[in-house]
């Protein structure tokens, strides 16, 4: 709960001090705090605990409760299915949250992205990440440059 109270801290910082509002996602990993954030805004607090996700060795997951936050997580909410492998989900297997995907069989998320990639696919459907939050230093200077535009071939 102390991650809470300290983002609570932080988003009314911004809104009296900046004059801009803010939401923000407080969970037991990167992913969590990031699907947590996608989903209240503005200027609300969500809030992701890991044990809301867990293994029951028949399915590949539950969320608990029936109706969870997973139901509401769009596949494009949630980092690493942004992209095309997101879009392959939804237009292959014709899935758009992070619950529907307990609906597809293992084989057949192999078959698609290869045994590495839907074993990560599983991996953020249960709520798990490994990535490590990383302290993200201010730079000294911005600059703008001018992107230089080549057609493609």
């Amino acid at each position: 709960m102390f991650g809470a109270l300290l983002l609570n801290q932080l988003l009314e910082f911004i809104e009296t001090e900046i004059d801009l509002e803010a939401a923000g996602g407080v969970g037991s990993n990167k992913l969590l705090a990031k699907v947590g954030c996608e989903l209240h805004k503005p200027r609300m607090i969500t809030v992701c605990p890991h044990h809301a996700v867990w293994n029951d060795g028949k399915n590949i997951f539950r969320f608990y409760p029936k109706n969870s936050v997973a139901a509401k997580i769009r596949l494009e909410d949630i980092p690493g299915l942004k992209g095309d492998n997101g879009k392959e989900l939804i237009t292959t297997f014709g899935i758009h949250t992070m619950k529907e995907i307990e609906k597809v069989p293992y084989t057949k998320l192999q078959e698609t992205f290869g045994s590495d990639l839907a074993h990560q696919i599983l991996n953020w459907a249960r709520g798990e990440d490994i990535q490590p939050v990383q302290n993200n230093q201010m730079q000294e200077s911005i600059r703008c440059n001018k992107p230089a535009y080549r057609k493609s071939s």
